[in-house]
Parts: structure tokens; sequence; C-alpha cells
């Protein structure tokens, strides 16, 4: 019998598989972001229906309950996403403090023209 919860993890998963889906849809999104997103929604709905899939594997790494594994995987995913964002947002300082040293050069080289 499905539970409550299964219920919710199955309903959250296809509406947040549906946003991925539209994002990439509207060019906000490139391919390989969306087949990812779909890595991690897809499995979730399928793992809720059938928990028991995954039993070789906890077994195989010692882990007791289907549950952990998804915990632990989850964890890990997101430590993944922190690393991600932190990457791409020190591109992103570095990309501004470039930027904002040319514009302070050009502007500067353009007030000493017009000093002159």
């Amino acid at each position: 019998m499905i539970s409550i919860l299964q219920i919710l993890i199955i309903l959250f998963s296809i509406f947040a598989l549906s946003r991925a889906l539209l994002r990439f849809k509207d060019n906000e999104i490139r391919f390989t972001e969306f087949i990812l997103w779909s890595l991690v929604w897809v499995p979730l709905i399928v793992i809720t229906f059938v928990p028991e899939i995954i039993s070789p594997i906890t077994g195989a790494l010692g882990i007791g309950r289907e549950v952990d594994f998804l915990i632990y995987g989850g964890v890990t995913f997101l430590f993944y996403l922190v690393f991600k964002l932190f990457v791409k947002i020190e591109n992103l300082q570095q990309d501004i403090t470039t930027l904002t040293r040319k514009i302070a050069i050009k502007n500067e080289k353009s007030n000493k023209k017009r000093q002159k």
C-alpha cells in the first residue's frame, strides 16, 4: 500500500521534473542540466514506488535501510551542488573584477582626453 508520504514525494518529483522541462523549453537551462535533473527526479519516483529496487545496492554498501541510502545520496548530491555553485560564484566574481577594471581604465582614459 502506498503511503501519504510516498504520494507527496511522487507529486513533488513530478512537479520538479515539469519545472526542469519548462526551463529547458524556455532555454533557461542547457540540455545537460535537464538530463542531470531528470536523473534526479525520475529515479526518485521509481524508488518511491518500488523501494526494494535499491536493496542490492544498499546490501552491497552495508547500509541497513533503503531510506538511509537515499539520505546519504541526497546529502552527497547537495554537497556537489554547493561546490558547483561555489565555483560559479568565484568565476562570476573574477569576471566582475575584470570587467570593473576595464571600465575603470576606459573611463580614466576618456577623462584624460577631456582634460586636454
